[in-house]
């Protein structure tokens, strides 16, 4: 015979037990099963494990030391159940996650990429959106996690990890718009152009107000207010409009939309992206995989 870990399984209830009558019975087996058992380790081991008194089973030098590596082989085969259980899990789950559209680009399909590359059954539901947005959603429980610049942390959301900072909005218009006709445009004459901006409360509607009152203008009034980005992008290139834009979003080959050259010389705006989760919610092991390849990225840049 061999030990295996259903032997040693029984070992330790005797030695946790302190006798073979309760052992056996947390075990659910018979004591003289539970005998045969431990007389059967002993035989193969050629040494007495166990001393039998009148109070109960104590343990023999042998005993002990046995007790010790029973117990390392115990905690490593937990841990590796666990394991099995977690990657079981990993590769059966479905992920919901929340990004602003800059993240959309920037980190998440590096982040996916991998995921979907060594866990083939995962799925993921994205949700772009705006901060106000992203936060109902993760309060609700809509999202397991959101990506986003700057969430309210408190009661609910928890901020998780934070990342590089990089250029913030800029203002864009089409290739073809009326202010092309200059090589710069001031910033005033750009506030009093026909706007297109999510509504008031948003994030990216304070950056523009932030951007403004910052170079001794008040902020643009919109003409048209939307969530969507794609309405927002179509009104800019087929209406004349002009937007605030990120600019980790323009791509250098794509001339259709670009920023407009501003007279005054205005400090930049920097964001910073992070992930932020709520408070108290257990994530899933395939959540958690998503949200170790995130900050992966986040730790890169």
């Amino acid at each position: 015979m061999t030990l295996d870990s259903k032997q040693l399984m029984k070992f330790l209830a005797v030695v946790d037990h302190g006798s073979l009558g309760r052992a056996a019975h947390a075990l659910n087996i018979t004591q003289p099963a539970l005998t045969r058992s431990i007389k059967e380790m002993e035989a193969y081991l050629g040494v007495q494990l166990f001393l039998r008194q009148s109070t109960g089973m104590s343990l023999t030098k042998y005993g002990e030391m046995l007790e010790r590596q029973a117990r390392i082989v115990q905690t490593q085969l937990d841990h590796a159940l666990d394991n099995i259980r977690a990657l079981k899990s990993l590769e059966q789950t479905i992920v919901r996650v929340g990004v602003v559209s800059s993240a959309s680009v920037e980190l998440l399909p590096v982040a996916l990429s991998r995921m979907t590359s060594n866990y083939k059954n995962i799925s993921f539901s994205v949700i772009e959106s705006l901060e106000d947005d992203l936060t109902a959603r993760l309060v609700n429980g809509d999202v397991d996690m959101a990506v986003a610049f700057r969430l309210p942390e408190g009661e609910d959301i928890e901020r998780v990890a934070t990342g590089f900072k990089h250029l913030g909005g800029t203002i864009v218009a089409s290739s073809d718009h009326p202010s092309r006709a200059f090589p710069s445009v001031s910033l005033r004459e750009v506030r009093e152009e026909a706007w297109v901006l999510p509504p008031c409360g948003t994030r990216v509607r304070q950056e523009v107000a932030d951007f403004f009152l910052s170079n001794g203008l008040e902020p643009p009034v919109p003409r048209v207010e939307t969530r969507s980005n794609l309405l927002m992008q179509t009104l800019v290139l087929h209406s004349k409009f002009i937007m605030w834009f990120p600019q980790i979003l323009l791509v250098s080959k794509d001339i259709s939309i670009s920023p407009l050259v501003i007279r005054e010389d205005c400090s930049p705006q920097y964001r910073t992206f992070s992930i932020y989760r709520r408070k108290g919610r257990m994530l899933s092991s395939a959540a958690t995989g998503l949200l170790y390849e995130l900050k992966a990225e986040l730790n890169k840049r």
